[in-house]
């Protein structure tokens, strides 16, 4: 009996996912991309100089540091969850998932192609991938091209794609929390004062506001400036001023530079009389302020005053000056003010600004941001040409070196010029360092000049050679210029 042949059975075409639902699954993960971003930024800003009073910043090497780790963790997030599950939280929501060609989950190699591919169909906020998924039958895009991967409709369990959704929008929360973490509670936007019972040890919030503000109505319901100020409790400050010195221009946007003096002004309400002097009581202030990375930038000060008593509170000033070699990004002052008669304590932490050029740290000796400049201090100078007799001043930092443990840094800076040829003409001593720091300077800003006396015209390089005596390190630096007649 002749044998019937079996009609060919065409393959099930894949009901796949539309433009509209991988848009929405990349929106929902856009979420966890977003919180690990914020994480990530405030994590890695107070070590680097890149903090500022609302976040981070994204200039600099603080920026290439945030925006590498955070495509790191992107690439991550996308390749093991597509590699493990299929999907990721976004998918799951929409009822979407990645599949090979033949039906099964990605491997490791599929799952990382698709994804290193995000970076050309992300072009234009994935207007390269939109375009390619509406091109192609199965609605895939370069990278699915690329793996051999198509994304497809997938009915997850309803409470499976509600909990997906919820674990996305914890996200956000979750990076909000973890952030405050990293940083300090103090290194928010706003100062916040606190105050105690050196007995109980209990605290309660009494006053919170923008580190510069200078006017309007604080919620502790302590005035800003002029009239009366009433005290919330036992002891407050209030009336927070952030000036050039004490009797400075205010800094309403924080900001000073290295060298300045900081000065923080206020008003002190509800100290207890002494029994000695009933019109006047006894006071202890304790100052300290620290860089990005909570160091102590100045040594703590504490003194001891017996102010005058009054019902308009008592006009008072803490002030410290900013070393030359402060790193940039965001530092805090910090005030302790104790009653010594009633035993109770105020504290306020205030962030402010430190505008310094751009930090970039070096595990070993080098010399960076090189440059000659128009006289001392002056901007950099475009053309390295100088007229016999004239003076070249130069400007550069020096990073890396090793400080002792007592906080001692021993360098030494010298210059050697010899023409283009190679022919020695002098060495030169510019600067010696044997010094123990407080707060030990994570690079030494270096201004210096040399005179070029009756040399005749011609080309001439001065190499600028760096000595770590205590890491036992140099570093040579050449800066080229121009003598004519």
């Amino acid at each position: 009996m002749a044998s019937v042949p079996t009609p060919a059975v065409a393959p099930a075409v894949p009901d796949v996912a539309s433009l509209g639902d991988r848009a929405l699954g990349a929106l929902i993960d856009l979420l966890a991309l977003g919180a690990a971003f914020w994480v990530i930024g405030n994590w890695l800003a107070p070590r680097f100089g890149g903090s500022t009073p609302t976040g981070f910043s994204l200039t600099g090497l603080p920026a290439l540091l945030i925006i590498g780790l955070s495509l790191v963790a992107w690439l991550v997030y996308y390749i093991c969850l597509e590699w493990w599950f299929g999907a990721t939280p976004g998918k799951w929501v929409v009822g979407a998932k990645v599949l090979g060609i033949d039906g099964r989950r990605p491997a490791l190699s599929p799952a990382l192609l698709r994804n290193l591919m995000r970076l050309i169909d992300g072009i234009g906020v994935y207007l390269v991938g939109g375009i390619v998924v509406l091109l192609t039958k199965r609605n895939q895009r370069l990278g699915d091209l690329v793996a051999g991967t198509v994304v497809v409709r997938r009915p997850y369990h309803p409470v499976a794609r509600v909990a997906a959704l919820l674990f996305a929008l914890a996200l956000p929360v979750v990076a909000l929390v973890v952030s405050m973490w990293f940083r300090p509670a103090s290194e928010t936007a706003t100062g916040t004062t606190t105050t105690e019972s050196a007995s109980t040890g209990s605290t309660q919030a009494a006053d919170r506001q923008t580190a510069a503000g200078s006017g309007g109505q604080r919620q502790s319901g302590i005035a800003l400036a002029g009239g009366s100020v009433p005290a919330d409790g036992p002891l407050a400050m209030g009336g927070f001023r952030l000036t050039v010195g004490k009797d400075g221009a205010d800094r309403i946007d924080a900001r000073f530079k290295p060298g300045e003096s900081v000065a923080l002004n206020f008003k002190l309400v509800g100290l207890a009389a002494d029994s000695d002097a009933s019109s006047a009581g006894r006071v202890r202030m304790t100052i300290n302020a620290v860089d990005p990375f909570g160091v102590s930038v100045v040594e703590p000060v504490v003194r001891e005053s017996r102010p005058a008593l009054s019902p308009d509170g008592i006009d008072s000033y803490a002030q410290l000056g900013l070393p030359d070699y402060c790193v940039p990004g965001e530092h805090r002052v910090d005030v302790t003010i104790e009653d010594l008669v009633s035993s109770r304590r105020v504290r306020v932490v205030v962030p402010f600004m430190v505008d310094a050029p751009p930090y970039e740290p070096s595990d070993v000796l080098v010399l960076r941001q090189v440059r000659l400049t128009e006289g001392k201090d002056g901007p950099t100078r475009t053309t390295p040409v100088y007229a016999t007799g004239a003076t070249v001043y130069m400007a550069f930092q020096l990073v890396g070196f090793k400080p002792g443990p007592d906080g001692q840094v021993k360098a030494r800076l010298d210059v050697a010029i010899a023409t283009a040829s190679g022919e020695s003409l002098a060495n030169l001593s510019l600067l010696t360092v044997d010094q123990r720091f407080f707060y030990v300077p994570r690079r030494i800003p270096v201004t210096a000049h040399i005179t070029l006396g009756d040399s005749p015209a011609g080309e001439y390089v001065a190499t600028l050679k760096a000595t770590d005596e205590l890491g036992g390190q140099t570093s040579e630096h050449p800066l080229r210029f121009t003598i004519t007649k």
